[in-house]
């Protein structure tokens, strides 16, 4: 394994631990949610900026740094606090009482990293594995969004079980529909030269 990937994870780990662990004790607080995604921000940039830096050695033909799985591991490595911010903004700021702004724009942003992502490891460098992790995280985004809005309209709050009902088979519709793209782009990408 290279040894750039154990500093990389280094790293990953001191911008993890800098954030003050107290702050999350407070669950709720301006300064926790300010905390949350402040790290998981920080994380997405500096693990993306790595990812750019090892595709485009991949490109310059630097062998030291051009991997194949190295690709996969960065893009999970970027795409982890991607989703779990997203994840959270949904889950926690979609509420109109507690809503802060960020919810509609990180939805928004993600959708857009995830459509780069599918472009560039669809088209450009076609990598399957990339376009299943692209895949998996968009699945999870678009289920946890649906389950917020079904069920957001319950009048006495607990939910009813024809929304459970309807939220199973919409996550079999969301992961067979992705399972069904990436069966379409394997034709694609095992056939290109």
């Amino acid at each position: 394994m290279p040894l750039w990937l154990f500093w990389l994870a280094l790293v990953n780990l001191a911008i993890g631990f800098y954030w003050p662990v107290s702050v999350y004790i407070l669950v709720g607080s301006q300064q926790a949610e300010s905390c949350f995604r402040y790290e998981t921000v920080s994380l997405f940039a500096l693990n993306l900026a790595a990812l750019s830096l090892r595709e485009g050695a991949g490109w310059a033909k630097i062998t030291w740094m051009d991997r194949t799985w190295s690709a996969s591991l960065l893009l999970t490595a970027a795409l982890l606090p991607a989703t779990t911010e997203v994840t959270y903004e949904i889950c926690r700021s979609w509420d109109p009482g507690l809503s802060t702004g960020f919810s509609p724009c990180a939805v928004v942003v993600y959708g857009a990293l995830i459509l780069a992502v599918v472009f560039y490891f669809g088209r450009v460098r076609p990598s399957l594995p990339a376009l299943a992790l692209a895949t998996l995280n968009a699945c999870w985004g678009v289920t946890v969004l649906a389950a917020r809005v079904v069920f957001a309209h319950n009048n006495n709050g607990a939910p009813i079980s024809g929304q459970w009902l309807f939220m199973g088979i919409l996550v079999l519709a969301i992961f067979g529909g992705g399972v069904f793209l990436l069966r379409w782009a394997s034709r694609f990408i095992s056939s290109s030269p």
